[in-house]
């Protein structure tokens, strides 16, 4: 029995199309124990700020390195990371949150910025170094230049807007998140990153500009919960 043209160009599209499918929903489930681990440390962080509301930039310096670190160790392909390329991206974030911390000091109005700025050379660093031993990072280096520019990006409108409202430095980690998850999800074409993108949006945006006590505590709520749900999310078929 012949086959005709057409109906094996359908039989190609439809294999195609699942291809695709099944490697979104790999996709998907390689990425939850990231979600999950990002959504327990920023409770450890957010508990520790808490406890040394002086200390954040140490608090969370200490935080995004670990974190960091296990998302930008150097691997070959889909493999782990090893613990010696994790302890030494890890270090490298270390230094570059000290160097942060260190003009964070010079002139404290612009602690933020600094902040964010340490960040983003921790990033570009880490993707160099990546590239420069012919490896890979989680995610591929294409996603953490988007998160190094918008972070670059927050840091140009921080010093911009110094001094900045406690509110806003407060609203301001999960925004710079959901715009990340949002652009890497419509580059990726995957819809869930986009989706949870837009729910921690809006709901630190809600609590923002309608809760007027305890605001820390809920925008705190909002970033843990939404990533953790995101984490079980992600792992669904």
């Amino acid at each position: 029995m012949s086959v005709s043209r057409e109906d094996a160009a359908t039989t190609l599209q439809d294999l195609a199309r699942a291809q695709a499918r099944s490697s979104e929903l790999h996709g998907y489930q390689a990425s939850t124990p990231y979600w999950i681990m990002w959504g327990l440390l920023a409770i450890a962080g957010y508990a520790l700020e808490q406890r040394f509301p002086m200390q954040w930039f140490v608090v969370w310096g200490a935080v995004d390195s670990i974190g960091l670190a296990a998302c930008l160790a150097p691997r070959v392909g889909r493999t782990a990371f090893t613990w010696r390329g994790f302890a030494t991206t890890a270090l490298l974030f270390l230094v570059c949150y000290a160097i942060g911390y260190w003009a964070a000091g010079l002139d404290p109005r612009h602690a933020n910025v600094a902040f964010w700025l340490a960040t983003t050379l921790g990033i570009g660093a880490s993707i160099v170094v990546a590239h420069a031993s012919g490896r890979t990072v989680a995610f591929g280096w294409r996603m953490w230049a988007i998160f190094a520019a918008v972070s670059l990006s927050y840091a140009a409108l921080f010093a911009l807007m110094s001094p900045i409202p406690e509110r806003v430095a407060w609203a301001s980690a999960p925004l710079l998140l959901a715009t990340v998850f949002v652009l890497w999800g419509i580059y990726a074409g995957r819809a869930r990153y986009a989706v949870a993108g837009v729910g921690i949006a809006v709901l630190t945006l809600v609590v923002s500009f309608t809760i007027h006590e305890h605001v820390t505590l809920w925008i705190a709520a909002v970033l843990c919960g939404s990533l953790l749900l995101a984490g079980v999310w992600m792992r669904r078929v």
